[in-house]
């Protein structure tokens, strides 16, 4: 998804990058922390599963012990709200959230065996089973949470990836195998927007595996780890770039990161397997578990940065305090990467914990660098730089400008008008957003263009776009961001007239002519007019 603005909120101290000063944000190094989400009135035990974008709300379940009768429960919590029962659909006894979109608005999981899908404004909602199933789950919600996928198994025995959209979607829509396949797929994970599903699916081989489908029911092989015999994808990156998963081989089971090939991610140290189950905005971060006995096993940990890691032990690394903690499992992350939800126990108790504050790679990426422009001298002359940036998280812009001009070091740009003590002037608009607009930019005639620079931070950190310019095209009397035979005519005009007299009739009141600004346009200009005239273009 394309980045949302937070603007005006990042502090710049100026540094120097590839012989550039130029503002970057200052980030926290503080340590992590980790929230134990509690239980229910009554109940002895929750189980983390999926965070929001943001890290606000958490989903899992809980149990709740009545009339010595233990039921589990589905729960959404927040710090402000603590762990709210989401309760069941009509008829059914039980619920587990283990998905939420993308603002932790809506939610999906297991109910009684069924999919179900709850929202804030609608409630719980049976979503039911492919016709003859008895048994089926929901693994993934959409970002806007209109899509929900998951199996059902159905009358023919076999299990089958189901996609349920809202409204008018059908109900449960049974997703298509491999060729060759005849025992059925299972979808575990949506794309934000909705348009891949992952899972796996049988083949006309052995064993299953990873296979994504694509808009029009296209089904895709992800394929297998070099000596692989099994493999399922579980988590889409919410740009749709990276798929995760686990894949069986010779050695054990491994983590795996697909980007056009199977990545294997390895397994912690002290650890003989390892799972992935989900991950960030751009597939920079994969959480999971590692196995490290017959039936034990930790939370599980991947970075692009730290590589794979045992999240309890990544955790006390960085300062974090897991007195009393065992961490089990991680199968949610937030969009940029530093927080994470599972389950472990403290004090040996089954607790839901959200984990917050740890280093993020997933700063923005640049799509689209900023392009060069020209400015006219008339009166009211403006040009928009633009930069377009794909990031999680909240977003801010920051613009620079060089001053003093040729000089590489570059200052931010504070207010909508900007002077600087070589002469520089012009009015800014927007300098803390993508679309920075100058407007009335006056120079020394020595001054011949202005550079620019966006830096864009998130709660990863802080890159810079490409340095853009805007070149003083004096010369353009028409203003059409080119120097030609109109120009000439205008030039001519004004150089005949020689002084700058106002209202002369035929020549703007600015005298644009004067390219030098002596208040002549006399053979000095035109040595200058005749450069640019030659050069055609601005820039």
């Amino acid at each position: 998804m394309l980045a949302h603005a937070t603007l005006g909120q990042n502090r710049f101290a100026l540094i120097t990058i590839s012989g550039l000063s130029l503002g970057m944000a200052s980030l926290s190094s503080a340590a992590p922390v980790i929230y134990n989400l509690g239980i229910f009135p009554g109940g002895t035990e929750s189980h983390g599963a999926a965070v929001s974008h943001d890290a606000t709300f958490v989903t899992g379940f809980g149990d709740y012990i009545f009339n010595n009768q233990t039921f589990y429960y589905a729960f959404r919590w927040s710090i402000a709200g603590g762990l709210v029962n989401l309760g069941t659909p009509v008829s059914i006894a039980t619920t587990a959230g283990n998905s939420m979109d993308h603002a932790g608005l809506a939610i999906a999981g297991n109910g009684g065996n069924k999919l179900f899908r709850w929202t804030v404004s609608g409630g719980m909602q049976n979503l039911g089973l492919l016709p003859g199933g008895t048994l089926g789950l929901a693994t993934g919600i959409s970002g806007d949470g209109t899509i929900v996928v998951g199996w059902s198994n159905a009358a023919d025995g076999n299990s089958y990836g189901v996609r349920w959209v809202h409204p008018g979607g059908g109900g449960l829509v049974a997703l298509p195998t491999l060729p060759g396949g005849f025992q059925g797929n299972s979808a575990y994970g949506i794309s934000s927007d909705g348009s891949t599903i992952v899972g796996g699916s049988s083949w006309s081989g052995s064993g299953y595996r990873a296979c994504r489908w694509l808009p029009g029911n296209i089904i895709q092989n992800l394929g297998i780890l070099p000596g692989g015999t099994d493999s399922r994808a579980f988590g889409i990156s919410k740009n749709n770039a990276v798929i995760v998963g686990d894949c069986q081989i010779p050695t054990g089971d491994r983590m795996f990161r697909w980007v056009g090939a199977m990545q294997n991610l390895g397994t912690p140290l002290g650890s003989t397997d390892s799972y992935a189950r989900s991950t960030n905005y751009d597939g920079k971060v994969v959480t999971g578990r590692a196995k490290i006995g017959f039936v034990t096993y930790r939370a599980a940990y991947w970075s692009t940065t730290a590589g794979i890691q045992d999240l309890g032990t990544y955790f006390t690394s960085l300062g974090g305090n897991l007195t009393g903690w065992v961490l089990l499992d991680a199968w949610g992350v937030s969009n940029d990467g530093s927080a994470i939800a599972g389950t472990g126990t403290f004090n040996g108790a089954t607790r839901a914990f959200l984990i917050k504050g740890l280093p993020c790679p997933s700063t923005a990426t640049v799509i689209t660098d900023p392009v060069h422009r020209s400015v006219c001298a008339a009166p009211g002359s403006s040009a928009t730089l633009s930069v377009a940036i794909d990031a999680p998280g909240d977003v801010t812009y920051q613009w620079s400008v060089e001053s003093p001009p040729d000089s590489g070091v570059f200052e931010p740009i504070t207010g909508p008008v900007f002077a600087d003590t070589t002469g520089l002037t012009f009015e800014v608009a927007n300098w803390d957003g993508p679309d920075i607009t100058i407007t009335n930019a006056r120079a020394p005639s020595w001054i011949k263009d202005i550079k620019f620079v966006p830096s864009v931070g998130n709660p990863c950190g802080t890159v810079n776009a490409a340095v853009a310019r805007i070149a003083l095209c004096n010369a353009d009397l028409t203003c059409d961001e080119q120097v030609d035979d109109a120009d000439f005519v205008q030039f001519a005009a004004a150089y005949n007239a020689l002084l700058c007299p106002e209202g002369t009739p035929g020549l703007p009141p600015s005298c644009p002519g004067d390219l030098n600004q002596d208040s002549f346009v006399d053979d000095a200009d035109f040595v200058l007019f005749a450069d640019a005239y030659n050069a055609l273009l601005c820039l």
